[in-house]
């Protein structure tokens, strides 16, 4: 579901600005009177309508006629987490499967850029700028491509990306099928052309499925682009010839591991196999608080901290076993096969959306909060590792 880092105009931060103006808004409505309340309520209504017309008019393009054979160029705009951009490579992958001439440009964040470029089904991987006009200068230059599709791969309606595609200007728009926000349905916004019905499964499926439906809808190929392709990597050099990674952080703070559990999670794993090294990947800001945890243990390396998972590719791909919570790892242990222990909240809707997909050696443990990692239990992640291992 995310990397280490989280960057730009969406995502992790901007999710948890949506969840603190939720709890606002709750709370200003708590102290007002049923008078106030009412008032307040048909703001916000009037809001949401101004939103919706305004939306529905910037969308109000006349589609052209679509056929399969004139599409020459797509633009995918993905510039937001990593696991997002993993869990879009399939579609990818279909893409060019089903429209080989067709080149393919990823508009990406800092922190997915390089997954993008670790897929051979990706032609140009361009990063999308921090500074608004920066960003719309690059917006302008792209439109000269004069791209046949744009996909807009958010599964609700989102106005910044809407608006980007605007300035893009493409024949046709695709999108999986988009749920009502701001006051719109998806279905209602004109611009997206190329939308498939909703799933009967709705979103109790794993998210690459709902992408590939794109491919679906205009008839590109979809069995054999899974488990993610992501590019094979040399060993590299003066690796262990045994190790497992323990990762520590997930996507957001309360997805974290605590420390006392790591230690014991390393103690266990070095009772099934005295020789077994451990690799712990560390941010910054855990860094020196790692490393003085396991000094003592030689068997430990906590891995400094980069501002790219690039480097982290080749050690998932030759590990023994990744052990994790919830984030971007997951995905890549699928992508090249490698066994897995996995800890998930108890967010049933996300884990549909974001659990281990078609790794036959992964397994999962759930949590009894839905917000984060506490409430596991440590016994049978332990358990669960030590089947991994034997």
């Amino acid at each position: 579901m995310s990397g280490p880092n989280s960057v730009l105009i969406t995502t992790p931060a901007a999710l948890g600005a949506n969840s603190e103006n939720k709890r606002f808004f709750k709370e200003c409505r708590s102290r007002l009177t049923r008078n106030e309340r009412y008032f307040f309520n048909a703001k916000i209504q009037m809001i949401q309508r101004l939103k919706a017309t305004l939306l529905k008019i910037v969308t109000n393009v006349k589609p052209n006629p679509f056929g399969k054979q004139d599409i020459k160029s797509i633009v995918i705009l993905r510039y937001d987490r990593i696991g997002d951009m993993i869990a879009s490579l399939p579609l990818c992958k279909a893409l060019k499967l089903g429209l080989p001439t067709a080149r393919i440009t990823m508009i990406a964040s800092t922190v997915n850029a390089c997954i993008a470029e670790e897929c051979e089904f990706v032609d140009q991987t361009v990063i999308k700028p921090s500074q608004l006009l920066n960003w719309l200068w690059m917006l302008l230059r792209l439109r000269a491509e004069k791209y046949d599709i744009a996909i807009d791969l958010n599964h609700a309606v989102t106005p910044h990306t809407i608006f980007a595609i605007r300035i893009l200007n493409p024949k046709h728009v695709a999108s999986p099928f988009k749920d009502g926000r701001w006051g719109v349905k998806g279905t209602e916004l004109r611009l997206f052309d190329l939308m498939p019905p909703q799933h009967a499964l709705e979103y109790v499926r794993p998210i690459s499925e709902t992408y590939l439906d794109i491919a679906r809808l205009i008839d590109c190929p979809t069995q054999n682009c899974l488990p993610y392709p992501l590019r094979k990597h040399a060993c590299p050099p003066q690796i262990p010839t045994h190790y497992v990674v323990l990762n520590p952080t997930g996507s957001r703070p309360t997805m974290r591991l605590p420390d006392t559990d790591l230690s014991t999670i390393a103690e266990h794993l070095l009772s099934l196999n005295s020789l077994l090294h451990i690799v712990i990947p560390a941010m910054q800001s855990d860094y020196e608080r790692l490393l003085s945890r396991f000094e003592v243990i030689p068997q430990v390396e906590v891995l400094s901290p980069s501002s790219s998972i690039k480097p982290l590719l080749p050690v998932i791909q030759y590990a023994q076993c990744v052990i994790t919570p919830d984030t971007a790892l997951v995905h890549i242990a699928c992508a090249y096969g490698v066994p897995l222990v996995a800890v998930y909240s108890a967010d049933e809707a996300l884990f549909h959306q974001w659990q281990p997909y078609l790794n036959p050696a992964a397994t999962v443990i759930r949590t009894r909060d839905p917000k984060g990692l506490s409430g596991y239990s440590l016994a049978d992640l332990l358990s669960c590792i030590t089947a991994e291992l034997r």
